[in-house]
């Protein structure tokens, strides 16, 4: 059996690869607007963040989406990126429990 290959991206708040089905893409688009983009196609300049509550808040702290966008992020945005984390871990959980 052919082992597939793991496609790998860089977590932009921890700087480690980590497999892209962990992270969630963040992308601004030519309008200057920066949503969260799960399903990974939209158009613009993407970013990727750990699905981890820790980690989105350590992003808010240190501006890292202010500083990879070179503009400011409305504060609403962080609120979406919290419940999508927190939505996309309680599924995890659910899953993995189903798994035993």
């Amino acid at each position: 059996m052919k082992t597939r290959k793991i496609p790998m991206r860089k977590d932009i708040v921890s700087g480690e690869m980590v497999p892209k089905k962990e992270l969630v893409r963040v992308v601004r688009n030519k309008e200057g607007e920066v949503s969260l983009d799960p399903t990974g196609k939209k158009n613009g300049r993407g970013a990727y963040i750990a699905l981890d509550r820790e980690i989105a808040k350590k992003a808010q702290q240190h501006k890292v989406f202010e500083k990879a966008f070179s503009q400011a992020i409305d504060p609403a945005f962080y609120e979406e990126l919290y419940s999508y984390v927190d939505h996309q871990q309680a599924r995890k959980e659910l899953f993995e429990n189903d798994a035993d």
